[in-house]
């Protein structure tokens, strides 16, 4: 009988499999590491502020944006410099990012109610004393009486109209003879 060889296709996969995830991480962090410092590049440019980054890789590495590290001293050492007020004054955690931006959703959607019932009270200004309700059935009733209105306006006017056409009112137009 023989016995079983190991396959060297299974070792040279399993062996590469590894290296292959290993040479990935340091790509993967590279290429996010590139792509942070774009962002810190938009950021400067659209906000007109100063901003850097420092990075230290797993192998102690020094990376920085902007690469002139004068400018990066100077940044580090001016935000050094403030005191502990001003250097947290807009320093936010995400729980509080979070939040913020629920209370200022829930600001605007009261402002909205507000700003919709102030539009409200500007069309009806009896809507201090009447619901919504009672000023859609007074509108309506409103419109009723007036239609009734219009009707009985114009039925007076065909009937002063039609009297006017009234023979018996008309003086007998005579010719002269002669």
């Amino acid at each position: 009988m023989r016995s079983p060889r190991p396959s060297s296709c299974s070792e040279s996969s399993s062996s590469s499999s590894s290296s292959s995830t290993y040479s990935l991480a340091p790509t993967s962090l590279n290429s996010r590491l590139l792509t942070i410092f774009k962002k810190a590049q938009e950021l400067t440019t659209l906000s007109d502020i100063e901003a850097c980054v420092i990075h230290y890789g797993p192998d102690g590495e020094l990376r920085t944006w902007p690469e002139n590290r004068d400018i990066v001293r100077d940044l580090a050492l001016r935000y050094i410099q403030l005191d502990e007020a001003k250097r947290r004054k807009k320093n936010v955690n995400l729980y509080e990012f979070l939040n913020k931006n629920k209370d200022k959703k829930k600001m605007a959607n009261n402002f909205k109610k507000k700003a919709k019932k102030n539009v409200e009270e500007l069309k009806y200004p009896i809507s201090d004393h009447y619901s919504p309700d009672e000023i859609n059935q007074l509108i309506h009733s409103l419109e009723l009486s007036y239609s009734t209105l219009q009707e009985r306006r114009r039925f007076l006017a065909a009937k002063k109209h039609n009297e006017s056409l009234n023979p018996s009112q008309f003086t007998p137009y005579h010719k002269s003879l002669g």
